[in-house]
C-alpha cells in the first residue's frame, strides 16, 4: 500500500456525537420553518450543494428560504449564513489529538495521507483552521471539484493528484452517501470508521468487510492491512496490544480471540478486549 484516503466528517471530525456541540438550536427553527419543509428542499439540492453550484452559503440560504416561505429578512438571512460559517471553523478546528497523531505516524513511516470529503463550501473555508490541513498531503473536496461520492471521479481524482494506483490505497470512512461501496468501486480498500457512527452498510460483493470501533484501535487495523510483514515485525518486539478479531458473535457475548501477526493471516477487523494479553495464532 502506497496511500492512505480518509472521509472527513464523522471519520475525521464529528459534528453529530459531541455533546458540546449539540446546543444549538435546530436549523429550520433558525430559519423560522419546518423540518419537513427543510428536508424536502434538501432533498431536491443536496447534490447542486455538494458539488458546488451555490456560490456561497449566503446564496443558497437565501434561495432555501425564499422557496420554502421563511420569514427571515435579507439581513437575518445574512445572519444566519455568517453564524453558519463560524460554526463551522468551530467544528473544523476541533480534531481528537489521536487522530492526528495516527495521520503523523502513518506519513512519518511513508504513506501519502489524503482526505476525500463531500462538503459545502462553509467547510472548506473553515478547512484553513483545520490543524489536520498541514497533517495531510492533499484534501479534495466535492464543491471545489464538481464531484461527490460515490461518483468514481472524485476518487479517481484524489488518486491521480497523489499519483497512486487504486490497488494500493485504502480509504477509510463511516459509510455515508455510501463511500465505501465508491471506493471499493474504483479499487480501493475500503474500511469502516465506526468510532463516530457505527453505521449498518451494505457491503461490496467479495470484499472483506473490515470494521474499526476505536480510534485507539486506528493504527493498528490500519498496519496490517497496509503492510502485514512490517506489522509482524513491529508486532514481535512491541508490547503486547490487546486486540481480538470481531466477529458478530463475540460482538455480542463477548467472546474472545486472538490477533493473528502472520503475513498474510490477519483478521479483517478488530476490536480492543481488555481481557486479552498477547499476539499469538489462532
Amino acid at each position: 500500500m502506497q496511500a492512505i484516503f480518509f472521509d472527513l466528517f464523522e471519520t475525521l471530525i464529528t459534528e453529530k456525537t459531541r455533546p458540546d456541540f449539540a446546543t444549538r438550536p435546530p436549523f429550520h427553527q433558525r430559519l423560522r420553518c419546518t423540518l419537513e419543509q427543510v428536508s424536502s428542499w434538501w432533498k431536491e439540492n443536496e447534490e447542486a450543494t455538494m458539488i458546488g453550484q451555490f456560490r456561497d452559503d449566503g446564496s443558497r440560504l437565501y434561495q432555501l428560504c425564499r422557496e420554502v416561505d421563511s420569514p427571515l429578512t435579507d439581513a437575518e438571512i445574512h445572519a444566519v449564513a455568517q453564524e453558519q460559517e463560524a460554526w463551522k471553523q468551530k467544528v473544523l478546528s476541533s480534531v481528537d489529538a489521536r487522530l492526528i497523531q495516527t495521520v503523523e505516524t502513518l506519513r512519518q513511516a511513508g504513506l501519502l495521507v489524503g482526505i476525500i470529503s463531500n462538503a459545502m463550501s462553509s467547510e472548506t473555508r473553515a478547512w484553513s483552521q483545520c490543524p489536520l490541513r498541514d497533517v495531510v498531503d492533499d484534501a479534495v473536496f466535492s464543491c471545489e471539484v464538481g464531484a461527490m461520492k460515490p461518483r468514481a471521479d472524485i476518487y479517481t481524482l484524489a488518486l491521480d493528484r497523489l499519483g497512486v494506483d487504486p490497488s494500493k490505497a485504502l480509504f477509510v470512512g463511516d459509510g455515508g452517501y455510501d463511500e465505501l461501496l465508491g471506493a471499493a468501486a474504483v479499487g480501493m480498500t475500503p474500511v469502516q470508521a465506526a468510532w463516530y457512527l457505527c453505521r449498518e452498510l451494505d457491503w461490496p460483493d467479495g470484499v472483506p468487510h473490515r470494521r474499526i470501533d476505536s480510534i485507539d484501535d486506528l493504527e493498528n487495523v490500519v498496519w496490517p492491512i497496509i503492510s502485514p510483514q512490517e506489522f509482524s515485525s513491529r508486532s514481535r518486539h512491541a508490547t503486547p496490544t490487546r486486540y481480538r478479531p470481531l466477529n458478530p458473535a463475540p460482538l455480542h457475548h463477548g467472546g474472545r480471540g486472538r490477533c493473528i501477526c502472520r503475513a498474510g493471516s490477519y483478521p479483517d477487523v478488530w476490536k480492543y478486549d481488555p481481557g486479552f494479553q498477547q499476539f499469538g495464532p489462532t
